[in-house]
């Protein structure tokens, strides 16, 4: 799919031009050297600008055009540690402080995000709360006009190299929704170290790490929105990054399938192409099939999203997620004995199994859609 030739064509030039100088490795993840080098790359095509206000630094685009640019992101750089870090503060960071930032931590902290001098990345997941935050260990206690934060947060996304932290913490005189309270913790506060690792299953070259807090002290103007408020971010941050986290994934799909495609013209058995054998043919249906279903269910996602209907968060998350990991075994399957030798289809399969798992569970998606669903029926 060609994007149209306006904001959207023009970056996904760029990015195009950009994914010949990454030094991707062969399983398309990207050279630790090359990553800041290619963060300040994106931002200067306005990748970080287009869906927020333009007061706070920003270009703001229909939702739509967003997620054609990152379509692109994925279809010439591929769903890897870049693409993931790049969803993160979109949709976890970026969200929430346009929608709950005061004007002066919006010219803080949004502002330099969206031009691409700052990286952020949200702290929530703890070793005992993933996708039950309520039940999180990070403690935020008073402290005169302030707080005092110690938190252990693990599986945080660019921890390693984010300048500032969406950090998520229990207030303990409180129980139930109204416990949470979140913070912007810039990474030179006193008590703030990170540690990074890299996964062994999930997109190629994605660095995260833990995230400690030790007794750090806050200001009461490092708490993004109302005191109590941290759920309520909390819940605006994932209903974005679901619906969009895997928009590069759309992309990553279609390149596979053209590869496929080419697989099977190429490939001979018994004297022809193994195309013309009804079992490969239909593979390759399938892989279209399921692309085309899951790039329209997004694009009424980002429709719904800018009537402000939340309700299909959850379900596009998991619809892509299972038809990315079914595709990718379609291609290994095709490949035959070339698809498990493959790195780069190796790696893409890790990273489809992994996005049933990031940004909560499949599992816990399905919770949601059923839950919304017996709200509408009442």
């Amino acid at each position: 799919m060609k994007p149209e030739k306006t904001t959207v064509g023009r970056i996904s030039a760029g990015l195009e031009a950009w994914a010949a100088k990454l030094g991707m490795d062969e399983s398309g993840g990207l050279c630790d050297s090359r990553f800041l080098q290619a963060w300040k790359g994106l931002a200067s095509l306005g990748l970080f600008r287009l869906p927020f206000p333009g007061k706070s630094g920003g270009s703001p685009r229909p939702l739509a055009e967003t997620e054609l640019v990152l379509e692109a992101l994925g279809r010439h750089i591929g769903f890897n540690g870049l693409s993931l870090s790049v969803g993160a503060q979109l949709w976890a960071v970026q969200a929430p402080l346009a929608e709950f930032g005061t004007p002066e931590q919006k010219r803080r902290f949004l502002e330099p995000l969206c031009r691409g001098q700052a990286l952020a990345a949200p702290a929530v997941t703890e070793k005992e709360a993933g996708s039950g935050v309520l039940e999180m260990q990070a403690v935020a206690e008073r402290k005169g006009a302030g707080y005092r934060v110690n938190a252990q947060k693990s599986c945080v996304t660019s921890a390693p190299l984010a300048d500032f932290f969406l950090v998520w913490a229990r207030l303990p005189d409180r129980q139930g929704p109204m416990s949470l309270d979140c913070f912007i913790v810039p990474r030179k506060t006193r008590g703030l170290t990170t540690s990074s690792f890299r996964w062994e299953l999930g997109p190629a070259g994605a660095l995260s790490g833990t995230v400690k807090l030790a007794g750090c002290d806050l200001p009461d103007s490092a708490r993004l929105g109302r005191e109590c408020q941290g759920l309520a971010v909390f819940l605006s941050a994932m209903s974005w990054e679901r619906r969009l986290i895997l928009a590069p994934a759309i992309g990553a799909m279609e390149k596979r399938l053209e590869a496929a495609a080419r697989f099977a013209c190429e490939r001979r058995q018994s004297g022809r192409p193994i195309r013309q054998f009804q079992a490969v043919s239909h593979k390759l249906a399938d892989m279209k099939i399921r692309l085309e279903a899951c790039r329209a269910f997004l694009r009424q996602a980002c429709l719904a999203a800018d009537m402000s209907d939340e309700g299909l968060s959850s379900a596009v998350k998991v619809f892509i997620s299972e038809a990315w990991v079914a595709n990718c075994l379609d291609a290994v399957e095709l490949h035959g004995a070339a698809g498990c030798q493959d790195a780069s289809l190796r790696c893409e399969l890790g990273a489809a199994l992994a996005s049933r798992i990031m940004s909560g569970t499949n599992e816990i998606q399905r919770n949601l859609v059923a839950a919304r669903l017996a709200l509408a029926s009442r």
